[in-house]
């Protein structure tokens, strides 16, 4: 058992964005980037659940999750879409990002989905790839930019 409580609560404002960093460049430039294509205004155009998990009250990290759709084998299924997921650079690797993919994976059993999907992001310094590969998903296309498609079966 942790030696923490972890708490994860849906959002309805996007103060927690204003103060975080993940402490890695790519995710914190996403994260406060003003313009179209930044975590702010995605949040604000996409229809989607935001999501902070809190240790005392303190924001250590970020997800999003969302209703989409996903081709596997040639056909299309509804799924539950990781659209973004940061867990602040002190906090890795003591289980919280899988703590984050239980409660997705929970969301989408209960909204009927038989997949969970995200585009797993790598660069040079850093990658989600692993992670997701441990969490039970697996590639499903080509590279897109820095993101991988990948999904996990959820039966």
């Amino acid at each position: 058992m942790s030696e923490f409580e972890l708490t994860i609560e849906r959002a309805f404002d996007t103060e927690a964005l204003s103060f975080f960093n993940s402490g890695i460049r790519e995710i914190d430039l996403l994260i406060h980037k003003r313009s179209t294509g930044g975590l702010l205004s995605f949040i604000e155009e996409v229809p989607c659940e935001f999501y902070v998990a809190k240790i005392e009250e303190e924001p250590i990290a970020l997800f999003v999750l969302s209703d989409r759709m996903v081709t596997v084998e040639n056909e299309k299924y509804p799924s539950l879409e990781i659209d973004f997921i940061a867990v602040k650079q002190e906090w890795r690797n003591k289980g919280i990002g899988a703590r984050i993919l239980q409660l997705a994976e929970q969301n989408a059993k209960d909204a009927e989905f038989s997949f969970l999907t995200t585009a797993a992001f790598f660069n040079k310094r850093y990658s989600a790839i692993g992670f997701y590969e441990k969490c039970g998903f697996v590639k499903n296309g080509d590279r897109q930019g820095n993101t991988i498609p990948m999904y996990k079966y959820l039966g």
